[in-house]
Parts: structure tokens; C-alpha cells; sequence
């Protein structure tokens, strides 16, 4: 349809929860609206129109989609870990800086500039978790 798609942790239930994404107020309460496209086809792709769920999330843990897969076809967001697999023990997490989606890697110094991702790192990468769920997997390496 060609919106854009967000996530971020259910505030009832902290379980993830996929959809389009706003804010209300003074930008401190954050909400996913869920459209049901397989269930209601019918709807038009605006999500005020296709409010068909609707959560109250947690903002801290909102990430866009950034458009990408992984090797295997999983949707990369902001805020994933990305691993390059026995060849190339790197790991990195997905952000979004200056108007791109970029790869810190662990191994870097904790201000450096993120690398641009491009489709080189996407036939190579593999989702491995993401800095929320498990923040274990991106622990700064010694550098």
C-alpha cells in the first residue's frame, strides 16, 4: 500500500505491535493503528480511516521500518541487530540518522557516524534480535 510501517511495545501487554504510527499531546503518549487489510480489504491505506485496532504504546521502543530484509526476507526496523554470519563475526544495529538508515557495529567508538546501508549488507545480513528484547547481543566490543 505503500505507508509507512512502524513497532513498538504494547503498553498493556509489552508484546510488539506493527502498524502506523502517532502521537498525541506533548509527543509523550505514542499509539500504533492496526489495520486488518487481509480481514477488511476494503480499506483505503489512510489510517485514521482504517483505525481497526488501536494501541497505546511504549515510545521509547518505536521503530520505523526501513523499507529492507534480511538475507532471509524478515522486515529490517530501526533498533534491529544485524549479524554477517561466521565469515564475518560483525554485528550492528539498525538506526536512523540524518535522513538515512545506517548500521552502527559494536566494535566502534560510541559517537561514531552510522554506515549507510545498501543492498550489499542486506544479501549478507541476518536479523538477529533487536536492542530491546536483547541488548545483550549489542554490547560494545573493546576498541
Amino acid at each position: 500500500m505503500g505507508n509507512t510501517k512502524f513497532r513498538a511495545k504494547d503498553l498493556s501487554n509489552n508484546q510488539w505491535v506493527y502498524g502506523f504510527y502517532f502521537e498525541t499531546g506533548n509527543n509523550s503518549e505514542g499509539w500504533i493503528v492496526e489495520p486488518d487489510y487481509e480481514e477488511h480489504p476494503e480499506l483505503s491505506g489512510n489510517p485514521i480511516e482504517d483505525l481497526t485496532s488501536c494501541y497505546p504504546v511504549d515510545i521509547d521502543t518505536v521503530g520505523q521500518f526501513t523499507g529492507l530484509k534480511d538475507k532471509k526476507g524478515k522486515d529490517v526496523y530501526e533498533g534491529d541487530i544485524v549479524g554477517y554470519g561466521p565469515d564475518d563475526p560483525s554485528i550492528a544495529k539498525v538506526v536512523f540518522h540524518k535522513g538515512y538508515y545506517g548500521l552502527i557495529y559494536n566494535t566502534w567508538k560510541p559517537d561514531s557516524r552510522p554506515s549507510i546501508i545498501d543492498d550489499l549488507d542486506t544479501q549478507t545480513m541476518e536479523l538477529i534480535g533487536n536492542i530491546y528484547d536483547s541488548p545483550e547481543l549489542f554490547e560494545p566490543q573493546n576498541y
